[in-house]
């Protein structure tokens, strides 16, 4: 659905978005229609794009990181006692546990590193980053853990909410938020003053260009040379993610259907 959604779509030379339908039908999606459609926007916000990460930024970040972290290995800890296995078996597996705590350590080094302006380890930074999902956020949400509840202030709140919400309005179908977002919600003063009719338009209408034209693969650096190949790789399709709100093109579909289905009643 979300392929064939984002194939019908497309910028024009005016700079809007259309929606094919069919030949004789063509929807023209405008920035005001954010505010339309999904309810969220501000005229005259000054900020036309996310905020970028201040000095306070990798502190709160890291507050958010401990936060998602802790109760992700809360929940794993309590689906580990409530599998029931014998006591052998349970003192393996708080073996494994520490030897996730021993992995983690890496991701703990990339809070320290950007304290020491140190570029952390690849590994590391995607370790980190595997905490900042809907799962996690659930999770913090849920959790009854006093130092959770403790940590989970109104602030603290708000940012993860508001995470969540940036994910589904600029971001892709990754499971994971991007740094932007993150960044974005570590000061929710300026996030206040956004203008979101244009961050919302303009991040769909660059989902859409790059859908149409993906980036190509990079070559490899130093590939080998005359060393024969048992499978030659095939001509691959490029992988495509939806990016932007996808859900702004869904509803105007919708509501343009449910015109035509009102039409014919009439």
């Amino acid at each position: 659905m979300l392929e064939k959604l984002m194939n019908r779509a497309r910028v024009t030379d005016e700079d809007k978005i259309a929606l094919y339908i069919n030949d004789e039908v063509e929807l023209i999606l405008e920035r005001e229609d954010v505010f339309l459609v999904l309810g969220v926007g501000m005229k005259g916000a000054e900020i036309k794009d996310l905020p970028a990460a201040n000095a306070q930024s990798s502190n709160v970040t890291e507050q958010m990181y401990r936060l998602l972290k802790h109760a992700e290995e809360i929940n794993v800890a309590g689906s580990g006692q409530d599998q029931g296995k014998g006591a052998g078996s349970g003192q393996d597996q708080g073996k494994g546990a520490g030897s996730g705590q021993d992995q983690d350590k890496d991701a703990e080094a990339v809070v320290k590193n950007k304290d020491d302006t140190v570029a952390p380890v690849q590994g590391a930074k995607r370790s980190r980053r595997n905490y900042f999902t809907t799962g996690c956020i659930q999770k913090v949400f849920k959790s009854e853990d006093e130092k959770i509840k403790a940590e989970l202030d109104d602030e603290m709140g708000a940012r993860l909410f508001c995470m969540e919400a940036l994910k589904f309005l600029v971001s892709s179908s990754s499971s994971t938020m991007e740094t932007s977002i993150q960044d974005a919600v570590t000061d929710l003063d300026k996030l206040k003053n956004v203008d979101w009719c244009t961050v919302v338009y303009e991040r769909m209408k660059t989902g859409i260009s790059v859908w149409h034209n993906p980036p190509q693969d990079k070559p490899k650096k130093n590939p080998p040379k005359n060393k024969p190949k048992k499978n030659p790789p095939q001509n691959k399709p490029t992988t495509r993610n939806p990016t932007g709100c996808i859900y702004l093109l869904l509803v105007n579909i919708l509501f343009l259907f449910s015109l035509c289905v009102e039409t014919q009643l009439s």
